[in-house]
Order: structure tokens, then C-alpha cells, then sequence
């Protein structure tokens, strides 16, 4: 997160019973349990947050009836602490909005929080049926051109962040689904409608003025049941994600703002203290002033070079062919030499990072689909041998792939541990059967007295009604993705399994033979 210097605005609309107020609610739950998806803690919020989290996870939210209501949150950093004021609009004032003609010349409570906003949440129910799905983006997508345009018109800062957010993705899961086919549903969907809103959005061309910065954000404020999980009500998805991202994003856009301000006015005392040399220089002036296209190229690129830590976060295709089309423009060879560098440089770098990413997707294995002990070895040594380029090891230290890299070995050892302790238990279940079995033939033998041959039935029994200890669904550590699925399909633990199903039926027998 930025530097905790100024408050932040956003602003929530959607359509009634979109879900504005439980993202809110779900929020504080994520900021409570999901803390490690927050780029910093959550400090305070105000009670009308608090009471919504509440009534969220009570099952006893109430809509929202006033046409704007405030809210904020204060985070807190190293670099201290930022207040977020939240405005969530009810369903009728932001279909109001969704109407108005002229969004941003509207003097309605609403229009206002929007035109000061330094980002925007459009909340959009992801459950109701397609064709009201489908009228709800028809009418967003209108909404957005006429406010791009409007804001385009008043030579607003370009790049306001409007974050398209999909409530209710929990209602998208089907019975049969297991949890990473659901994910999987809601991730094509969302590239879907991403795919949509930019080729809707970019049959217009911009002029630079005004444009606005959209990103997609799928959400369930619970995990829903479905066939290799159960439903986890208290555990939010996307929420903290797509929170923590509409923060950074409305910090630097604020700070774009500022710069503006403060660049508008170091122009105006410019000019005033050159009013007097004005006549010497018209000349030279005219004939060394930029181009207004190279003026405009020089800031579309400014736009397009993220800060270092979101250099390489999704989407890299379409940021890549964002630059490659800058780098083509014929202007191009015309700007400053660094920054034309900067250009060729975060290129460079976005296709060395893709080509590595690929490799080590193509070469090395996930861990949880190994059934014995030496494909585990394989993986390591291929871990062992895989290297961030020498050029980007440290940069790329936070990156996706080196956290999935070293996720890797992680979940190695996990899924080792793991696979010892239960084949070790399940050997132990065999000797114990064994044993069983050895007494087995002294009852068959009436060797025994009535109370021991009673207590062998009873223990065989039992014996013969124990189940393995864990689900297949279970984790083999709470911080691990590695289930027990990939536990009981590993040889020696299917051997071991195999070795106890021969004991029981041996008991089985052996029970139903004795006297």
C-alpha cells in the first residue's frame, strides 16, 4: 500500500440486491481471517462496518435504505496509518445513477461521492439468471462509456480505477463440482465479462483525458459446499483480494491526482514569471515544443509502467500488448531516451518472466499428484535445478513463481511426513490384527475361558469397524493445498491399506469359523 499520507474515497453502486453491503461485512471477516491477503492490517472501522459484518455472518442484514451510506476503515503499515471513507450507495440511488444522462453534472448525494471518488466498487449479482445478468451488464456498460465520456469532456486524470466486482459467486458452485472445478468456473466467467467490458470499452478510442482503469473481481462472501469440501460459511473469497487491490490502486490514483494539482500549478506561476521574456522566446519556443502527440504518448506510458511490486501481476498478456503497441507507435523514437529504455526494459522483462513461468510449469510437477518416493526425488531435483534468471532473482523474489516454487518444497515435505506417519499407523493396524489373528486359533481351539473368548470377539469387533483415521478431503496440515487423497494414493500407503483390507478379511473368517 502507498505511503499513509492522504484519505482515500471509494464509492459502491449496484443494482438493488447486488450485495454492496455484505462485500462490507465480508470485508471485516477477511481482514480477520484472511490477514495474510491484505497488503496491511486493519486497524479500526467505523460501527456501521462492524454492524453489517454482524448481521452478514448473523444472518441478519438489513439492505440498505438511505440513498448514501458512509462508512470508513483505517489500515495501518509501516509507513502508519490510512483512512478509507466507503460510500455505499442503495440499489434505487445507484439505478438512479446507472439513468442519469449527465452522471457527473447530477447534484444527487450519490453522483457527488462519485465525481470525488478515487475509485469505484460496481457491485453485480453473478447468481441471477443470464438474462437479467445480461440486462445488468448492458446497463453498466452504458453507465461506463457515458461516465469515461463525461469525464473525458471535463479533462478529468486519466486512469480512475472502476473495479467491476461479481457478488454471490457461491451460487455458481454445482453439487457435482469439487472445489477446483468451481474455481475454475468462476475464473472463466470472469474472463468472460473482462473480455466483454474491454472490447465494449475500447470500440471508443480515448484521447487520454478522463479514461478509466477496469479491472474484474469475482466474490462469495462464504466458501459454498461442494463434492470434495464442505461449505466453510465464515471463510470469504476474493473479498480481501479485491479490497486490498482497490486500495492501492485508489492511493495511486490519487497520488496521480495531486501531481496534477501540484504540476498545474507550478505551470501557472510558471507562466506568470515568463510573461515578461515571452517575446524573446516565442521563437525558439515553437520551434522546440513537443508534438500534442508525442505529449499524449508520453503520458499513456507513463500510465502503462507500474510500480515495482505490480510489475508483473495479471493480466502480463494484455499489459505486454498495451506496450508493444506504445513501441510501435511512430512517435515512439521521439521520446526521451529513458523512458523509451523503460518501455524496452519492463518488455524484456514481462517475456523473460513468461518463458520462465512456462518452463517451469512444462518441466516440474505439482507434488500432489506424485505416488512414490522417487517421483518426490524427481520434483526436488528439479527445483534444485530450476533458477530465477540471474538479471531478476532478486525482483522476482515476490513473484507467483517464486512463491510456487518454493510452495513446492513445501508441500514435499508435508506430503512425506505425511505419507510416513500413515503408513507407519496403518502397519501398526496390520500387527494388531496379527495378534488377533494368533488368539484367533486358541478360540478355535477352546483353549480359552468364556471371558477371554468374549473379549477376543469384542476386540475383533471393534478391529474390523475402524476406519482410517482421516478423509480424503482433510489437509494433511491446516497451511498445506496437499489433501489425503494424494496421501492413500501413494504406493507404500496403498500397499500398507491393501495389507490391512488382507488382515480384516482373514479376521472375518476366522471369527465366523470360531465356535
Amino acid at each position: 500500500m502507498a505511503d499513509a499520507k492522504h484519505d482515500l474515497n471509494l464509492a459502491m453502486i449496484g443494482m438493488p440486491g447486488a450485495g454492496k453491503s455484505s462485500l462490507l461485512g465480508a470485508f471485516v471477516q477477511a481482514a480477520d481471517k484472511q490477514k495474510d491477503k491484505l497488503d496491511s492490517r486493519l486497524a479500526r472501522a467505523d460501527e456501521g462496518i462492524v454492524e453489517l459484518h454482524k448481521g452478514l455472518y448473523q444472518n441478519k442484514l438489513k439492505s440498505t435504505e438511505k440513498e448514501v451510506s458512509p462508512h470508513y476503515v483505517v489500515f495501518e503499515s509501516p509507513q502508519g496509518q490510512r483512512k478509507v471513507h466507503v460510500i455505499d450507495g442503495s440499489g434505487e440511488a445507484s439505478e438512479s445513477l446507472l439513468k442519469d444522462e449527465h452522471i457527473l453534472e447530477s447534484k444527487k448525494p450519490l453522483a457527488k461521492q462519485v465525481q470525488k471518488a478515487d475509485g469505484i466498487l460496481f457491485a453485480v449479482d453473478a447468481s441471477v439468471e443470464p438474462a437479467a445478468l445480461d440486462e445488468t451488464f448492458r446497463k453498466a456498460l452504458d453507465f461506463l462509456k457515458r461516465f469515461r465520456s463525461q469525464r473525458g469532456q471535463r479533462h478529468d486524470v486519466a486512469g480512475l480505477p472502476v473495479h467491476l466486482v461479481l457478488t454471490k459467486c457461491d451460487m455458481l458452485a454445482r453439487k457435482t463440482d469439487t472445489h477446483q472445478m468451481w474455481l475454475q468456473r468462476v475464473e472463466e466467467g470472469k474472463k468472460k465479462i473482462e473480455h466483454r467490458f474491454r472490447a465494449a470499452l475500447a470500440a471508443k478510442k480515448d484521447l487520454g483525458f478522463g479514461t478509466i482503469d477496469l479491472s474484474v473481481w469475482p466474490t462469495a462472501v462464504r466458501l459454498p459446499a461442494v463434492a470434495d469440501r464442505p461449505a466453510k460459511p465464515q471463510e470469504p473469497y476474493g473479498v480481501a483480494e479485491m479490497f486490498s487491490h482497490a486500495v492501492r490502486s485508489a492511493a495511486a490514483f490519487h497520488e496521480k491526482v495531486e501531481e496534477s494539482s501540484r504540476l498545474l500549478s507550478s505551470v501557472l506561476m510558471g507562466l506568470i514569471a515568463a510573461v515578461a521574456l515571452l517575446a524573446i522566446v516565442t521563437g525558439v519556443f515553437f520551434l522546440t515544443r513537443p508534438s500534442p502527440e508525442l505529449a499524449l504518448l508520453e503520458t499513456r506510458v507513463h500510465e502503462s509502467i507500474p510500480g515495482p511490486r505490480e510489475r508483473l501481476s495479471e493480466p502480463l498478456d494484455e499489459r505486454l500488448k498495451k506496450l508493444n503497441e506504445l513501441r510501435e507507435n511512430p512517435t515512439f523514437v521521439s521520446l526521451p531516451d529513458k523512458l523509451r529504455k523503460d518501455v524496452e526494459d519492463l518488455i524484456a522483462e514481462i517475456q523473460e518472466y513468461q518463458t520462465t513461468n512456462k518452463a517451469f510449469v512444462d518441466k516440474i510437477s505439482d507434488p500432489r499428484f506424485a505416488t512414490r518416493d522417487e517421483e518426490l526425488t524427481k520434483i526436488e531435483k528439479e527445483l534444485a535445478d530450476f533458477n530465477l534468471p540471474d538479471k531478476y532473482a532478486k525482483d522476482w523474489a515476490e513473484t507467483k513463481l517464486a512463491k510456487r516454487s518454493n510452495l513446492y518444497r513445501e508441500e514435499i515435505a508435508r506430503l512425506r511426513d505425511a505419507v510416513l506417519d500413515e503408513e507407519k499407523w496403518t502397519v501398526d493396524q496390520v500387527q494388531q490384527g496379527e495378534k488377533l489373528k494368533a488368539k484367533g486359533g486358541l478360540v478355535i481351539a477352546r483353549n480359552l475361558s468364556d471371558a477371554e473368548r468374549a473379549a477376543w470377539f469384542g476386540s475383533v469387533k471393534e478391529y474390523l469397524e475402524r476406519e482410517p483415521r482421516h478423509k480424503r478431503t482433510d489437509r494433511v496440515t491446516p497451511q498445506s493445498a496437499v489433501t489425503y487423497q494424494s496421501v492413500y494414493q501413494f504406493n507404500r500407503v496403498e500397499k500398507a491399506r491393501k495389507d490391512w483390507d488382507r488382515t480384516k478379511d482373514a479376521l472375518r473368517n476366522l471369527r465366523n469359523l470360531a465356535p
